[in-house]
């Protein structure tokens, strides 16, 4: 019967192998469903979104369940004996536990929501969804670099830290305001 160790093992080593599967065998697939939504403007957002959060779902996993190992046993084992549900210690155990590092999370995000993945933009951005793929990044490399003005483009990067600062500086003070948790 094989212990914990064989769990761990059996975890840390299947599950890439299962990811690489997934990219190997299945390509030929996903260029068949993806091929025809590049070059539509209107499944850019949707499909923009949809690799955003499959590309942070993991990092958000592994915080997430950081801040549930820190959570008191103590509470789990005095909800069972109240004669609450797994349901009922979710809700009045583990949500309530999380919500501090949902909103640090959320105020990280914040802090970057003018800062829309540049790199991915640019790779996924063709002449057929230009009207819904242009951002301030990839309008700033355009100006920038490939026109040579730079003094403009530098101007519109400011301008969009700064709304950035004050849009973290506002979120951070209300959620401080409001439940006490802050970056600061």
């Amino acid at each position: 019967m094989p212990g914990p160790h064989h769990r761990i093992f059996f975890s840390s080593f299947h599950v890439p192998l299962l990811s690489e599967h997934l990219y190997v065998s299945v390509p030929s697939f996903a260029v068949l469903l993806i091929s025809p939504c590049m070059g539509k403007a209107s499944c850019f957002v949707p499909m923009y979104v949809g690799s955003a959060v499959w590309q942070t779902l993991g990092y958000s996993a592994v915080i997430y369940i950081a801040a549930l190992a820190n959570v008191n046993p103590e509470l789990y084992e005095a909800a069972k004996i109240d004669g609450a549900s797994k349901f009922q210690c979710v809700i009045n155990i583990d949500v309530p536990s999380l919500i501090p590092t949902m909103l640090i999370l959320l105020i990280m995000q914040i802090g970057q929501i003018m800062n829309i993945g540049y790199e991915k933009v640019y790779l996924m951005q063709n002449a057929l969804n230009l009207s819904k793929s242009e951002i301030i990044s990839t309008y700033v490399y355009k100006l920038g670099l490939q026109q040579a003005r730079y003094d403009f483009s530098t101007a519109v990067n400011l301008f969009n830290t700064v709304i950035n600062f004050a849009v973290l500086m506002v979120v951070n003070r209300a959620a401080k305001k409001i439940s006490g948790t802050s970056l600061w």
